[in-house]
Formats: structure tokens, C-alpha cells, sequence
């Protein structure tokens, strides 16, 4: 695919809002489910509905089941790290920080990738401009978490951190994601979902709190996360990396706050402290030199 085939048209452009929403309103919608049911539970409901549907989307558009062993037990092995334990940090995570710090986050994904990529890979090694970026990328989340977290550790404290674990691991899928290009995105997508499932099945059942049918609102809540923040937004990921490249899909981290903050502010009633702006600035400006989207500047 030539350079010009991967510019943002306004169709790839419209899509990227729209996955902005997606995803950005994905910790909208936890807002109103965690502490209904176990954390655990509620992960293990999230991704199992996820698969099933990520295979009738593979039923419908004829794409293959894997025949490899090898296949099947990488996809399974990617379901634990890259969805069951991020998306299990989160969740709990969520239960102690509003939905907009939670957002406000999110950019530092790509840029603990780079960083993971460094050692992990042969090909994608620091550069200038990455390592000014990642420098960034570490003040602004310092500067979001406070030094007094490492002072007081309180829940929040311990909140935040497992946040930075959660997008650590995504990062580290996102490296493992380059030995699976012989998977179909959709079928990858399914397999990794069951096998998020299955590693958080016996850990639901064996938990404590008593399972339960929360209420209608909460039940819809947990479907708009499913259908919404996780199966079409993860579909509309993958057209876009298909029409415009994996580093302009990268872009949505610069919306996802943007949407959790409006979200927050405007319908939760969140009010996220000055520092968190503060420091959500400095991770896009990291973000942004790590990426060579400043055009005066050159390193």
C-alpha cells in the first residue's frame, strides 16, 4: 500500500470520530455497571458476548476457523494479557477514579508500545524524537497522578497505577498483534475474546459475592459497552487500518479523552482537577513528537 493510499479522506476521518465515541463513551457506560456484579463477572460477561459475536461476524463474512493448534493456542494466550487483565484492571480501576481520568489516560498506550517495542523488536528501535516523547509521556502521567501517590498509596493511588498496568499490557499486545498477520483481524478478534473468557470463567465462578440480574438499566448499560465500545469499535478500528494505516488509527488516543471529559463533565458531573488537564497536554505533545506530527520541529 502506497503512501498516498493511506492520507485521511473525510470518510477515514468520520470513522475515527466515530471510533473516538466508541471507545471514549465505553468508559461512559462502566460508570453505570461496575459494582453491580464482581469485577470479574462483569469483564468475563463482557468479552464472552464479544466472542460470540466476533464469530458470527466471521460466520457471516465466510472467513475460515484457524486449523493450526499453534494458532489457536497463541490467540488464547493473547485473550489473557491483551483483554482479560487490562480490561480487568480497568474495570476495578473504575470503581475508585471517574470515567474521565480514566480516558485522560489512554494516550500513554502508544507510548509505552514504543518503549516495549525497543526491547522486544529488532525493527522498531528508540529514536530521538521517541525517547523525547516518552520523556513527555512520563511527566504528564506524573504530572495526572500526583507525587503524592507514591506518598499516601491510597486506593486512588493504587487505581491509577493499575491503570498504567492495564494500558501496559495493551501495549504489549499491540507488539505481539505482528505475529498474528496471518489471522484474520475478525477472527483474531474472536479467538482472543474466548480466550479471555475462558481465563476469567472459573475465576467468576469462584468468586464470593452472590451472582444477581441487576437492573434493566444496568443491564443496557453493560450491552452498550459490549456492542458499542467493544465489537463495533473494534470493527471500525480495523477499516481504518485498512484504509488508512495503523499510525493514523493511532490517532484516536488524542479523541478518547476529549470524549470522556465531555461525557463526564456533562452528564456525570465529574470534575476532573487542573493537573489532569495539565498533564493530559503534555502526554499529546509527547505523543506528538514521538509520532513527527510538529512540522517545525526536526530531530
Amino acid at each position: 500500500m502506497n503512501k498516498a493510499s493511506l492520507a485521511m479522506g473525510p470518510l477515514t476521518w468520520a470513522l475515527l470520530f466515530c471510533l473516538s465515541l466508541c471507545w471514549g463513551s465505553s468508559f461512559f457506560f462502566m460508570e453505570f455497571v461496575v459494582g453491580t456484579l464482581p469485577t470479574i463477572t462483569l469483564v468475563f460477561l463482557r468479552v464472552f458476548v464479544s466472542a460470540i459475536s466476533f464469530f458470527l461476524i466471521a460466520y457471516f463474512m465466510n472467513v475460515p476457523l484457524p486449523k493450526s493448534l499453534k494458532t489457536w493456542a497463541l490467540m488464547l494466550g493473547l485473550g489473557s494479557y491483551a483483554l482479560a487483565l487490562p480490561f480487568s484492571l480497568i474495570t476495578w480501576s473504575q470503581i475508585h477514579l471517574d470515567s474521565s481520568l480514566v480516558g485522560i489516560l489512554t494516550p500513554t498506550v502508544p507510548l509505552v508500545t514504543a518503549l516495549l517495542a525497543h526491547f522486544l523488536t529488532e525493527d522498531e528501535k528508540l529514536t530521538k524524537a521517541t525517547i523525547i516523547g516518552l520523556t513527555l509521556g512520563i511527566a504528564g502521567a506524573s504530572i495526572i497522578i500526583g507525587p503524592s501517590a507514591l506518598g499516601s498509596f491510597d486506593v486512588t493511588s493504587i487505581a491509577q497505577f493499575a491503570l498504567i498496568a492495564a494500558f501496559s499490557c495493551f501495549a504489549l499486545a499491540n507488539i505481539s498483534f505482528k505475529k498474528m498477520g496471518h489471522v484474520h483481524p475478525v477472527m483474531l478478534n474472536a479467538g482472543m475474546m474466548l480466550g479471555a473468557a475462558l481465563w476469567l470463567l472459573p475465576l467468576s465462578l469462584a468468586q464470593s459475592e452472590q451472582w444477581y440480574v441487576p437492573e434493566t438499566s444496568m443491564i443496557l448499560a453493560l450491552a452498550a459497552q459490549i456492542f458499542i465500545g467493544t465489537v463495533l469499535a473494534y470493527i471500525i478500528y480495523l477499516v481504518i487500518i485498512g484504509r488508512a494505516g495503523a499510525t493514523n488509527a493511532a490517532l484516536v488516543t488524542f479523541l478518547i479523552p476529549i470524549v470522556t471529559i465531555l461525557l463526564g463533565t456533562l452528564i456525570l458531573g465529574e470534575r476532573p482537577a487542573p493537573s489532569a488537564y495539565l498533564g493530559m497536554v503534555v502526554i499529546f505533545i509527547g505523543l506528538m513528537i514521538k509520532d513527527r506530527r510538529i512540522p517545525f520541529l526536526k530531530f
